[in-house]
């Protein structure tokens, strides 16, 4: 019994080490928690916050969205999303990394959206840098295809972004209309990891102010991993700074399509596996991108 326990221990810290900060964070977290106690910026206590503020900040958003080969119905659907749920008028950033298909065919008119369309090289992380780029808010969202905001999202990033100690915001995730207890487990451990371990993927639609996306150099042209990359730099900076990662209450479904692919332990296997060759210096993004497309 007690051999299975520190098996079953050595697994779990096994699987939780690609997830920790770098080493040379905590003695500058020692340093700024023991030696400058006068540093107010961590208003809230970690993990996820109970209250938001009530007034918003008066900034312009703009919700960034890559677009690889989504189909004409899908962005249809993600733009309907988007004019219906947001509290007030927003920027849309379309940027075409490379689309084939019928996407960007016929786009209809959504009464609260600005939406511009640009072009760029293939690959998340250029797409997603590129739209940074060009985007005018003050606000930066940054949001996949096949997920969707929940109503009032932009009021509550608002709300979240006031808050001084608040270096980034993310939805809570959940795979869009299942109830397997499989998924279940998926969505729980994601919402704990996001919330404790301060590490949401990218489908939680990533929230910034624009000042802080530029403090932290935002995305990088990475065709993989470019997700972790920035949530990574983020949560050590905010740890040695004394900001943290806010995850808000609203659920923001995600399509189940890669777990129907792969099934549930072969999609996280293989989830920690990239995760794990990227922290560590074992696989470039290129080549984390060919292995997961086969290519």
């Amino acid at each position: 019994m007690k051999r299975l326990g520190a098996t079953i221990g050595g697994l779990g810290c096994l699987f939780c080490l690609p997830y920790s900060p770098d080493v040379n964070v905590w003695p500058k977290v020692l340093n700024r928690k023991f030696f400058q106690p006068n540093d107010k910026r961590i208003t809230l206590p970690l993990g996820p916050s109970t209250t938001l503020p009530e007034k918003t900040r008066d900034m312009r958003m703009s919700v960034i969205v890559p677009l690889h080969n989504e189909g004409k119905e899908a962005l249809a659907r993600t733009l309907s999303n988007l004019n219906q749920n947001a509290r007030r008028s927003v920027q849309v950033v379309l940027v075409d990394a490379g689309c084939t298909d019928d996407t960007l065919e016929g786009l209809n008119d959504y009464g609260k959206l600005d939406i511009v369309v640009l072009a760029s090289e293939s690959g998340r992380g250029m797409a997603l840098r590129k739209g940074a780029a060009a985007a005018t808010g003050g606000i930066l969202l940054f949001l996949h295809c096949d997920c969707q905001l929940p109503v009032d999202f932009d009021k509550s990033v608002r709300c979240a972004l006031k808050d001084p100690s608040v270096a980034m915001t993310a939805f809570r995730f959940k795979i869009a209309g299942e109830t397997k207890l499989s998924y279940k487990m998926v969505e729980n451990s994601t919402n704990f990891r996001s919330s404790y371990l301060w590490l949401p993927y990218g489908d939680q639609c990533y929230g910034f102010t624009r000042d802080m996306y530029l403090k932290l150099d935002g995305f990088r042209d990475l065709k993989m991993m470019e997700d972790f990359d920035l949530v990574y730099r983020t949560r050590n900076m905010a740890l040695i700074e004394g900001y943290r990662i806010e995850i808000l209450p609203g659920q923001i479904p995600c399509s189940a399509r890669r777990w129907e692919k792969n099934g549930v332990l072969a999609n996280t296997f293989y989830n920690w596996l990239f995760v794990a060759l990227f922290r560590f210096g074992l696989a470039s993004p290129n080549e984390i991108y060919g292995y997961y497309y086969g290519k």
